[in-house]
C-alpha cells in the first residue's frame, strides 16, 4: 500500500512518519486495537531501513462527540510508550 509507495519512492530519504492508525471508515483507532497491522508496519519500515523520528498526529477518540483533551493527551502518551516499545521488540 502506500507504505511500500513510500519507500518505493523515496528510500533511505523518509525520515519522519506520521502515525495516525484508522478503520476502513476513517475512524482513529489506538496502537493497541490495530497491534497487528502495526507492527506488521514497523517490521516493513525496519527492513526498509528506517531510523527517523515519529509524530502521533491522531488518537482514538479525536473529533469523537465528547472529546476530551486531557483523556487525548494521556493516549497520545500510551500510544507513544507502546509505540517505542513495539519498534524495540523483535
Amino acid at each position: 500500500g502506500a507504505l511500500e509507495a513510500w519507500f518505493n519512492a523515496l528510500g533511505d530519504r523518509v525520515d519522519h512518519a506520521h502515525v495516525q492508525p484508522r478503520d476502513e471508515g476513517g475512524k482513529v483507532l489506538s496502537l493497541e486495537s490495530d497491534e497487528p497491522r502495526v507492527r506488521q508496519r514497523l517490521a516493513a519500515m525496519k527492513t526498509r531501513g528506517f531510523h527517523g523520528t515519529w509524530s502521533i498526529e491522531f488518537v482514538a477518540g479525536t473529533g469523537q462527540p465528547g472529546e476530551d483533551i486531557e483523556g487525548l493527551f494521556r493516549q497520545a502518551c500510551e500510544d507513544r510508550q507502546r509505540l517505542h516499545a513495539w519498534w524495540e521488540s523483535p
